[in-house]
């Protein structure tokens, strides 16, 4: 009799703990599936990150400008060349960029190691479409795309389709309308560089400002 009872009662101890596996089964499978879903998330993001270019219509990007300075007079030859723009700092055009099949303004903003870290192309709106498909067939489709609504000064709307292709270092966007209505863009930044420029010319705001 003491045996039997001595079984009941270690068969009575194991029934809680079977109850308790039972139930944490479903909580397993439930961790079980938030990992592998995490896991397959990450690599979408992966996979659907931007291919970040090492250079633009020809002028190599994060290195100093490679492409000659174009030479004062009639041009001796079609190759690529910049020249500075007015008395800008830093502001420089392309002449002779590559040909897209409609004319357009490739121009940049350098630092003092003449690193450009900012490109843009400057075209009429009427080429918005094919800069657009043009982008999409060579770096795939758009990070980011948006459709915001502008006005003019005569308080007129229009439609301004954005798309952004961003990176961990670089960002380029394509703007429908830019400036005015009658002109598209696109603009490509290197990030951290772009930030260094700015806190280098806000620094030498506050010094200049401290004279008053």
């Amino acid at each position: 009799m003491e045996t039997v009872s001595r079984s009941s009662r270690a068969g009575i101890r194991r029934i809680p703990i079977l109850l308790l596996a039972i139930w944490c089964l479903p909580v397993i499978a439930v961790m079980l599936i938030c990992a592998l879903s995490r896991e397959a998330v990450s690599q979408t993001t992966e996979k659907s990150a931007w291919d970040e270019p090492a250079s633009f219509l020809g002028v190599k990007l994060g290195e100093p400008l490679s492409v000659p300075v174009c030479v004062p007079g009639p041009p001796q030859t079609n190759a690529m060349c910049w020249k500075i723009v007015g008395t800008s700092k830093g502001m420089v055009v392309f002449e002779h960029a590559p040909d897209l099949g409609f004319k357009y303004y490739l121009m940049g903003i350098t630092n003092d190691e003449q690193v450009p870290y900012s490109l843009s192309i400057q075209t009429k709106t009427d080429n918005f479409a094919a800069l657009k498909t043009m982008l999409i067939e060579r770096y795939g489709p758009a990070s980011k795309s948006e459709r915001q609504t502008v006005q003019n000064r005569a308080g007129a709307s229009f439609a301004n389709e954005v798309l952004t292709w961003e990176g961990p270092n670089l960002k380029m966007e394509l703007r429908q309308l830019a400036g005015s209505i009658s002109n598209c863009a696109v603009y490509v930044t290197d990030k951290s560089r772009q930030a260094a420029a700015r806190a280098k010319t806000d620094a030498e705001t506050r010094s200049k400002a401290s004279a008053f």
